[in-house]
């Protein structure tokens, strides 16, 4: 009788010294944030400031034989992040990693499976709040697409209006004109001389309406806005000449002064410019993934770059 009541209290003694010895290991927890999407798209997300690590994670699904890209900016360049592309729930697989101070880029092809992926981004600890801006991204590859016919690749009622189209019959397909080759990289830094000596070049795959592209085309500089925590664009003049008949060549104005780690956002609306054939840009997408383009007319071309 005595043996069997010893065994409960001793159970109930054992039970207690594991609560007291490993509670503590909880209070420090790292500070985790979530955020799930449901289609490509940038998120603005504020990491608040922790003696401990901290996570963000962004849920996804990608459809089978995605390709996946990640761009990750931070309001600290010095501060170093950890980011991981992974895909599954229990048993997941990486697809992508890097490390280092921002801007990071991470991009994957997927397997031909659909399913549930994530990005899952470390920060260390820090007495100061962490401003991440994330773009997260994923498309079919070309070869996966299905061909768009003529008639229901034209832009939305909403999108401005536009002359030049060509009549096509019932089962004919055409060649969008689109982006094809950028000089700089998304996301990288951009020398002030390279700026100078070579300047921004983009490939078109095939002639565009010259007349149209100046209304189209900006570079916006981000600086402080007028309260504090908040950012703002500003447009700057551009001197665009033709290197040739495919070939665009951009540059900043000599006299331009800016300050050091200025971020630039180059953007093309697709919607404005038509080509020599009559048709409108497809212009979707960033430099991450070239052709530009998602197989309808329009779109809007978006790349970020910084000066140091």
């Amino acid at each position: 009788m005595g043996d069997e009541m010893r065994f409960p209290s001793l159970f109930r003694f054992c039970c207690l010294c594991f609560l007291l010895f490993f509670s503590p290991l909880t209070v420090g927890a790292a500070l985790r944030l979530e955020k799930s999407l449901s289609d490509p798209t940038r998120i603005s997300i504020s990491v608040p400031a922790d003696q401990e690590d901290r996570e963000v994670i962004v849920h996804f699904t990608l459809p089978p034989s995605a390709i996946v890209s990640a761009l990750i900016w931070s309001n600290r360049p010095e501060e170093k992040i950890s980011a991981r592309l992974e895909k599954g729930t229990t048993d997941r697989r990486k697809l992508s990693e890097a490390n280092g101070p921002p801007p990071l880029v991470l991009g994957s092809a997927s397997d031909s499976s659909e399913g549930p992926a994530r990005l899952l981004l470390a920060l260390p600890p820090s007495s100061d709040s962490s401003l991440l801006e994330i773009q997260v991204t994923w498309r079919l590859p070309r070869s996966a697409r299905k061909p768009r016919n003529y008639s229901s690749a034209l832009p939305t009622p909403s999108a401005p209006p536009a002359t030049g189209f060509r009549e096509e019959s019932a089962g004919e397909t055409f060649s969008l004109c689109r982006i094809v080759k950028v000089n700089w990289i998304e996301g990288a830094s951009l020398s002030r001389d390279f700026l100078r000596r070579k300047g921004l070049l983009l490939d078109f795959s095939s002639p565009i309406n010259r007349k149209m592209l100046q209304d189209a085309l900006q570079i916006l500089v981000r600086t402080r806005g007028t309260r504090p925590g908040y950012t703002r664009f500003e447009q700057i003049p551009l001197t665009l000449t033709w290197v040739s008949s495919t070939r665009l060549r951009i540059r900043f104005p000599k006299n331009l002064s800016l300050p050091r780690n200025t971020r630039c956002r180059l953007r093309l609306d697709g919607f404005r410019i038509l080509s020599r054939k009559g048709s409108l840009l497809d212009a979707e997408g960033s430099a991450l993934s070239l052709p530009s383009g998602d197989g309808a007319p329009g779109g809007r071309f978006v790349s970020e770059f910084l000066l140091p």
